[in-house]
């Protein structure tokens, strides 16, 4: 590839368009001056600017984004929660429940038009904290099948936005409006590994303004936030 690329900035005439050659990893861009052909590397992110016709803005983000990026799956955004109290339904055998609980640290993560929730022991986000399952029904866990990667939130038939700075925004208050049913509820908690809904609803009721970092179950034995969400952003 290399040698035919060579050959065809050899080749050109002084009456040659200028032209865009794709190598391996890198490309070329060739014209004509003063009669001469010339020719110069360039990196993608210079190409992209270039056949870019519209302008880019974010648009006004909030707080609480850490990060957006672009992947080949599309737009993405990191949003992160401090720990605090977080209102939430609850549908119950007998009905649904509105309870607010203590929740700590929780990452936000969308990419495209799928979201990921997971919760780390941290007061600050951090990229080199370790994840853990969020504390909540209806997200995925380690051995759920339901995802290639764990975290993924189901929110039934509900119309998401795309991942963007702004949309993630959205994403997290659909999510927070949403019933949490019975679907997804084991292995979020040490002690109520069956149902994570009895430790939200014991929380609920002992009015605690903190949640138990100790009941936490990591992810994989050990992810950091960084690794997870560059393979989701990379490598899918």
């Amino acid at each position: 590839m290399f040698e035919s690329a060579a050959n065809y900035l050899v080749e050109s005439s002084s009456h040659s368009p200028p032209a865009l050659i794709f190598l391996e990893g890198q490309y070329v861009f060739r014209w004509t001056e003063e009669g001469k052909v010339k020719a110069k590397l360039v990196s993608s992110s210079s190409v992209r600017a270039a056949f870019a016709n519209e302008p880019v803005d974010s648009g006004w983000l909030g707080a609480n984004i850490v990060r957006c990026g672009v992947s080949k799956r599309g737009n993405w955004s990191v949003r992160f929660s401090p720990p605090g109290k977080l209102n939430l339904l609850l549908q119950l055998p007998n009905g649904t429940e509105q309870i607010a609980v203590p929740m700590p640290g929780l990452v936000f993560f969308g990419i495209h038009q799928t979201y990921y929730i997971w919760a780390i022991k941290e007061a600050s986000f951090s990229p080199t904290s370790i994840l853990h399952h969020a504390p909540l029904p209806n997200v995925s866990g380690d051995r759920d099948g339901h995802s290639t990667m764990p975290g993924q939130i189901c929110f039934g038939d509900n119309s998401l936005p795309v991942a963007t700075g702004s949309g993630i925004e959205k994403a997290w208050q659909i999510f927070c409006n949403t019933p949490f049913t019975d679907h997804l509820i084991k292995g979020k908690s040490v002690k109520h590994n069956e149902d994570i809904r009895s430790l939200l609803l014991a929380l609920s009721d002992s009015n605690k303004s903190k949640y138990p970092t100790k009941e936490l179950v990591s992810i994989y034995g050990g992810q950091t936030t960084e690794r997870l969400i560059s393979r989701a952003t990379r490598n899918q």
